[in-house]
C-alpha cells in the first residue's frame, strides 16, 4: 500500500509539472517578462521537499547524503571541467567568438546552478527517480523511465510559445528532445557514482552554463 501511493504521488507530481509548464507557456505569451517556468520549478522543489518530509525521511532519500558531499562535488567539477572545454571554450575559440562579459559569466552561472540545474536534479533525480526505483524491478527501469518522463517535460512549454511546434521538431528541437533524454542518463551515471546528488546538479547547471561562454 505504501508503496503504491508513493508511485501514485510521484505520478501527481508529474503530470502537474507537466501542466503547470503548459500554463507557463500560455501565461508567458500573456506576459512575456515574467519568468513563469522558474516559478514552477521553484514551487515543486519545494513541493518535492515538503513531500519527503511529510513521510518523516530525510534528505538522503533525495540524494543529499552529506557523508558524500565531497566526493561527489569533485567528480561533478572533475567532469564539469571535460564539458566546459568541449562545449564552451574550444568551440568557441575555434569559430572566433568573443568570451561572455564577467558581468554576465557570473549571473548567469548563479541562475542556472540555482534555478534550473538545482530545481531539475531534486525533482527528477532526486525525487522522481527514487520514487520509481522504489517499486520497479531491474536496474535501468527506474533510469529510463524517469529520462522519458524528462524529455516530456521540455514539450509542452515550447510547444505553446513556439507557435507551430512541428517546425520547431523539424528544425532541430526533436535532436534537442533527444539529448535531453541522454543527458538525463549521464547525470544518473553521476549520481550512481558518487551516491549523491551534488555532482550532478554542479555538472548539469555549468553544462547549460557553458553554452553562452562565448559570443
Amino acid at each position: 500500500m505504501g508503496e503504491k501511493r508513493e508511485i501514485t504521488r510521484a505520478a501527481a507530481v508529474w503530470c502537474g509539472l507537466m501542466l503547470s509548464y503548459l500554463a507557463s507557456g500560455l501565461l508567458q505569451l500573456l506576459w512575456p517578462g515574467i519568468p513563469f517556468v522558474i516559478v514552477v520549478n521553484i514551487l515543486f522543489t519545494i513541493l518535492c521537499f515538503a513531500l519527503v518530509k511529510g513521510k518523516g525521511e530525510g534528505r538522503e532519500t533525495l540524494g543529499f547524503d552529506r557523508g558524500r558531499l565531497v566526493p561527489s562535488c569533485l567528480a561533478g567539477l572533475a567532469w564539469s571541467a571535460v564539458i566546459v572545454a568541449v562545449n564552451g571554450i574550444i568551440p568557441g575559440i575555434l569559430r572566433g567568438g568573443e568570451l561572455s562579459p564577467l558581468g554576465s559569466i557570473v549571473p548567469n552561472l548563479v541562475y542556472f546552478m540555482a534555478l534550473i540545474s538545482f530545481p531539475e536534479e531534486v525533482i527528477f533525480r532526486g525525487y522522481l527517480l527514487g520514487r520509481l526505483e522504489s517499486v520497479m524491478e531491474g536496474k535501468y527501469g527506474a533510469v529510463i523511465l524517469s529520462g522519458v518522463l524528462f524529455m516530456l517535460l521540455h514539450i509542452p512549454y515550447q510547444a505553446v510559445v513556439s507557435g507551430n511546434f512541428l517546425e520547431l521538431l523539424l528544425n532541430g528541437y526533436g535532436m534537442t528532445l533527444v539529448m535531453t533524454f541522454v543527458w538525463h542518463i549521464v547525470f544518473c551515471i553521476l549520481l550512481k557514482k558518487t551516491g549523491a546528488i551534488y555532482g550532478a546538479v554542479l555538472f548539469h547547471g555549468i553544462m547549460d552554463w557553458s553554452n553562452g561562454l562565448f559570443l
